[in-house]
Order: structure tokens, then C-alpha cells, then sequence
């Protein structure tokens, strides 16, 4: 398996495995990676429902964009 799997794409899973969360590769880094931009365009991961269960996952995982705990009291 090693022989197929390009080295951005070990790269990429290095990162994504790294075990402390403080060094852990963030989204937009995820996005702008080398093997994330060679991406064929035509190569679909997820369908639409689950590309809107991840956004909304996110957006409530992410305190900025969405507050968890409702309106300040």
C-alpha cells in the first residue's frame, strides 16, 4: 500500500496524526496543503449530505462562528 500513496499524501497523514492537538494540522492548512491542491477536481470524498453534516459540525465546534451555550445571560 505504502508504494501507492504519494509522499504530500504521507505527509498530509502525518500531520493529521500528529498526537499533540496544540501541533495538529489546522482546516485552512488542510486546504492550502500541496496534495490537497493536486487534487483532481472530478474526485468527489463526500455527497452533498455529507459535506452539510461536516459544515455544520464545524460551524458548532467552532465558538467564533457559533455560540454553543445560547445568548449570554
Amino acid at each position: 500500500m505504502e508504494e501507492s500513496v504519494s509522499e504530500s499524501a504521507w505527509d498530509l497523514i502525518k500531520w493529521l496524526l500528529n498526537r499533540d492537538p496544540n501541533d495538529r494540522i489546522k482546516i485552512p492548512e488542510i486546504l492550502t496543503h500541496p496534495w490537497m491542491l493536486n487534487i483532481d477536481e472530478e474526485l468527489k470524498f463526500f455527497n452533498e449530505q455529507e459535506i452539510e453534516q461536516i459544515w455544520k459540525e464545524f460551524l458548532y465546534s467552532n465558538k467564533t462562528w457559533f455560540n454553543r451555550n445560547g445568548p449570554a445571560q
